[in-house]
C-alpha cells in the first residue's frame, strides 16, 4: 500500500484540473444527434471500454460555445433521460403544433372538406406525437440546431491522451456553456465528479449562469398522467351523444349517463397511473432533501470506494478526492480559512442559493405548470373543432353586439375549461400523493392507489359538473360561468404557488440540519426548472493511464463512472 500511495502522490504532482483548453478539444454535438436512435448515446459503455466505436467521436463538431451542457450519471435509464429531454425541448412545440393542428381540422370541418366525425378529431393526437418525438430533426432543417455538451460525444474514448486532456479540462467545457442541464437522479449530489460540475458552474457570483435541474422521474409521471388524460379524452370525445347540450331539458339524466359513459376509461387507466406514480413520486421527494443536506464532503467517488486499485485490472488510482478538493479550495477559499471552510462555503452555496431558486420553479405542487399544460393540458386540444364548428353555426337565439361576444367566449370556454379539468386533475393528484404517502407504512402500495384515486376524482367531477350546470342554467349571454372559470383558475394557481410543496420540504429538512458556522451573503443563482430519479451513478472518474466506464463494485451497488482509466 506504500508503494501504491507514492504512485498516487507522484501523478498529482503532474495532473492539474484545467480550464484552459486547446481549441481542437472543444467539440459539441447537437441535440438532435442526442436523441438519435432513441437516446441511444446515453446507453452505458461496457465496463472495460473493450469496444470503443471511434467514429462516435467524429459525430462531434469544434465549436466555440455550448447551448447546453448535459450533466447526468451513467446508470440511470437512457429511457428515462430521453423522456426528460423529450420533455424539456420538444414538449411545448408539440403542444403548439397540435393545437395548429385542430384549428386547421375544424377550419376544413368548418368549409366541409373534412367530414364532421368525431373520429376526425384524433388526427391531432399523432401530430402530438410525432412532433414530440421528432422535433429537433424538423427544427434543424430550418433552424441552426442547439449545440450541447455530451460527454460520450464530446470527449475522445478512442485516444488515451485526448481522453484525459478532456476529463482534466471538464471545467472548459463547463466555462463555454450557456447554460447546466441536469438530469437528476436519486444518487447525483452524491458522486463527487457530479459535485464538480456543480461547482464549477456557481464559482463565478458575478456572472451566473441558468442552470436547470429536471428529475427525470417527473417526466415519467408527467407521461404517465399524459397517457392516461388521453385514454380518458378518446372517451369523451368518441360518445358525442353523451355530451351535453344548452337546452336539452334532460340535462341530468344526460350528465349521468356521460359520466357513467366514461368511467371505463376512468376505471382502466386512473387507478393504474397512481400506483405506478407512487414509486416515482418517493424519488422526486429526494430531491429537496438531497439539496436542503447537501455535502460535497460526502460525495463518493470511484477511486476511494475501490481503495485506490483499479478492480479489474489491479492498476493504482490517482485519488479523485484530493484533485477536486484542491480545485475547489482555489475557486471558494478565502484568506485565513481554516480547514474545510471552502467546502463549507460551496455547500452553503447550493443550499441556501441554488434550493430555493430550484425548488420554487418545481411549483408548490411538484410538478411545473409549464410542463403540465404541454404535456397533460394538451390533451383536450383536439376539442377546439367543436368550438369553432358551434361559433359558425351560431348561436341557437338571436343575439347581437355584446351579448353575441359573451355567448362566443362562454362556447370557447366550454373547450378551455377541458384543459384546465386536466391540469387540476394532476396539481390535486400529486398533492394526494404527497400527504397519501404517509399511508404506505400501513397499507400496501395497491391499497394506496385503490383509495387515493377516488378523492381525487371526486374533485375533478365537482369542478366539470359545478362549470356544466353553470353553463347550462344561465343565459346564453350571462357573463357568470366566466366568473366561475377565473374562480377555477385562481384555485388552482393558489395549489401551484401557496400550497405545501417541494421548498417547505427543504424547509423543513433544512431544519432538522445545524447551520454552517459562518453566515455569509450568497448571491442569488439563476435557475430555470424544467424540475423524475433513478438508479446511482458515479461521474467522471479519472484514473492514470486509461479512461473506462465501469461498475462500481465496492461502493453502494451498481454506480458506473463516467470515465475511469
Amino acid at each position: 500500500m506504500a508503494d501504491g500511495k507514492e504512485v498516487i502522490e507522484d501523478s498529482l504532482t503532474v495532473r492539474e484540473l484545467q480550464t484552459v483548453l486547446d481549441p481542437k478539444l472543444v467539440r459539441g454535438v447537437s441535440m438532435s444527434e442526442c436523441l438519435s436512435g432513441w437516446a441511444q448515446h446515453f446507453m452505458p459503455p461496457d465496463p472495460g471500454m473493450f469496444n470503443v466505436d471511434k467514429e462516435k467521436y467524429k459525430l462531434s463538431k469544434q465549436t466555440e460555445s455550448f447551448d447546453e451542457f448535459l450533466s447526468h450519471d451513467w446508470a440511470t435509464s437512457r429511457w428515462l433521460k430521453f423522456m426528460s429531454l423529450l420533455m424539456i425541448h420538444n414538449s411545448r412545440a408539440a403542444a403548439v403544433t397540435a393545437l395548429l393542428s385542430s384549428i386547421c381540422v375544424a377550419i376544413l370541418q368548418a368549409f366541409e372538406v373534412l367530414p364532421a366525425d368525431s373520429w376526425i378529431v384524433f388526427f391531432v393526437y399523432p401530430v402530438y406525437w410525432f412532433v414530440l418525438l421528432f422535433w429537433q430533426r424538423i427544427r434543424s432543417l430550418f433552424f441552426t440546431p442547439a449545440t450541447v455538451f455530451l460527454d460520450k460525444l464530446c470527449i475522445a474514448q478512442h485516444d488515451e491522451d485526448l481522453k484525459l486532456q478532456g476529463i482534466l479540462g471538464l471545467a472548459g467545457f463547463l466555462d463555454r456553456s450557456h447554460q447546466l442541464t441536469i438530469l437528476w437522479s436519486h444518487r447525483y449530489f452524491s458522486r463527487m465528479w457530479c459535485a464538480y460540475e456543480l461547482a464549477t458552474f456557481l464559482r463565478n457570483p458575478k456572472q451566473q449562469k441558468p442552470i436547470q435541474i429536471m428529475p427525470v422521474k417527473m417526466a415519467v409521471v408527467l407521461f404517465l398522467f399524459a397517457g392516461c388524460e388521453v385514454s380518458v379524452m378518446v372517451g369523451f370525445f368518441w360518445m358525442p351523444e353523451f355530451t351535453l347540450k344548452d337546452g336539452s331539458g334532460h340535462f341530468f339524466e344526460q350528465l349521468f349517463w356521460f359520466w357513467l359513459s366514461l368511467a371505463p376509461f376512468v376505471l382502466l387507466s386512473v387507478p393504474v397511473t397512481f400506483y405506478i406514480g407512487m414509486s416515482l413520486f418517493e424519488d422526486l421527494q429526494e430531491l429537496p432533501q438531497q439539496m436542503a443536506n447537501f455535502s460535497v464532503q460526502h460525495a463518493q467517488c470511484f477511486c476511494c470506494s475501490n481503495g485506490h486499485r483499479h478492480p479489474q485490472t489491479g492498476e493504482v488510482l490517482p485519488c479523485d478526492r484530493e484533485l477536486i478538493f484542491g480545485t475547489l479550495k482555489k475557486w471558494y477559499g478565502e484568506p485565513g480559512d481554516v480547514g474545510t471552510e471552502h467546502l463549507d462555503r460551496f455547500d452553503y452555496q447550493v443550499q441556501e442559493s441554488l434550493a430555493p431558486t430550484v425548488l420554487r420553479g418545481m411549483g408548490r405542487s411538484w410538478i411545473p405548470l409549464n410542463y403540465t399544460v404541454y404535456m397533460v393540458g394538451v390533451s383536450s386540444v383536439p376539442g377546439l373543432s367543436r368550438t369553432i364548428l358551434s361559433w359558425k353555426a351560431g348561436p341557437p337565439v338571436e343575439l347581437a353586439g355584446f351579448d353575441l361576444a359573451v355567448w362566443g367566449l362562454r362556447e370557447l370556454l366550454k373547450w378551455a375549461f377541458l384543459a384546465l379539468v386536466s391540469i387540476f386533475w394532476v396539481q390535486l393528484s400529486m398533492h394526494v400523493l404527497h400527504y397519501g404517502l404517509r399511508w404506505s407504512k400501513y397499507i400496501t402500495r395497491f391499497g394506496c392507489a385503490t383509495v387515493l384515486w377516488i378523492p381525487v376524482m371526486l374533485g375533478v367531477f365537482i369542478e366539470y359538473t359545478s362549470f356544466m350546470v353553470c353553463i347550462e342554467y344561465t343565459d346564453h349571454n350571462s357573463v357568470l360561468p366566466v366568473i366561475l372559470f377565473v374562480a377555477w383558475c385562481a384555485w388552482i394557481f393558489c395549489l401551484s404557488y401557496y400550497s405545501n410543496g417541494p421548498l417547505r420540504a427543504a424547509q423543513s429538512a433544512k431544519a432538522r440540519k445545524s447551520k454552517p458556522v459562518f453566515k455569509e451573503d450568497v448571491p442569488d443563482v439563476q435557475v430555470e426548472v424544467a424540475t423524475s430519479a433513478t438508479d446511482p451513478l458515479g461521474r467522471t472518474h479519472l484514473s492514470e493511464i486509461a479512461l473506462e466506464v465501469g461498475p462500481d463494485d465496492v461502493s453502494n451497488a451498481d454506480t458506473i463512472s463516467v470515465f475511469e482509466t
